[in-house]
């Protein structure tokens, strides 16, 4: 069977990458046959580590009742792929320069502001005037994303990154319930911002094939806060 040249580097990686990785990035039996078409070298014990928390990553096993916990060794293996980027472009190098797309929840400390330029009947609450009214003040708009976890996903697909602001999360529901919350309303935003080569990992369509579903997801590295757009808003009444 011939291989799938496409996950395959172009120039050999560096004698330091290949002594971690071997010359081709999860080539073995855990997912060689997927990416390359065949099983072409056997995984070393560190790629072995690093696929299996890529695959718990994507398939949710981080999240629990709607947040993302990454912990500090976790979140080192990451960085390791980050480092060997230029070693195995074809898997590792995001597209840089494209516009990618997120879907997340207002931060309950920002409602204040944002309901300030709203006319609203609490007692009767209409959630379409709202995100209507909300979109006329801040549609386009730059937000500072301040995530709260240090791995998040992204897509450069807008469309199904609008499906993430319907999916309330459980923990928000709680709150409500538990009456922490002022208002009985829950906002989220689509975010848009620009790839860079640091703070972003993976092909997309590696991630695809891990996963198995295409959501055309790259991963960013890092919680520090990035500049964003905001491009659509979603309300829902609690």
């Amino acid at each position: 069977m011939p291989l799938k040249k496409k996950f395959i580097s172009k120039k050999e990686p560096s004698k330091n990458a290949q002594s971690q990785y071997g010359k081709y990035l999860f080539g073995g039996e855990d997912a060689g046959d997927r990416i390359y078409g065949d099983v072409i070298e056997p995984d070393k014990r560190l790629e072995s580590k690093i696929l299996g928390i890529i695959t718990d990553y994507i398939d949710g096993f981080f999240s629990k009742n709607g947040k993302t916990i990454i912990n500090a060794k976790t979140m080192s293996y990451f960085k390791m792929l980050n480092q060997v980027k230029n070693d195995y472009p074809e898997i590792l190098m995001p597209p840089i320069g494209k516009t990618v797309y997120r879907g997340i929840f207002v931060p309950f400390s920002l409602y204040d502001h944002l309901l300030q330029y709203v006319n609203v009947n609490w007692k009767n609450i209409d959630a379409d005037n709202i995100t209507k009214q909300l979109l006329s003040a801040f549609k386009g708009q730059s937000f500072m994303f301040k995530p709260h976890t240090n791995v998040q996903s992204f897509s450069t697909n807008k469309t199904i990154s609008k499906g993430f602001m319907y999916n309330t999360p459980k923990f928000i529901y709680n709150d409500y319930n538990s009456k922490k919350l002022k208002y009985p309303i829950c906002l989220s935003f689509l975010l848009s911002t620009t790839v860079n080569k640091e703070d972003y990992l993976f092909n997309s369509k590696f991630l695809s094939i891990i996963g198995q579903y295409e959501e055309d997801e790259v991963i960013r590295i890092g919680n520090h806060p990035v500049e964003c757009k905001i491009e659509d808003l979603h309300t829902e009444i609690l």
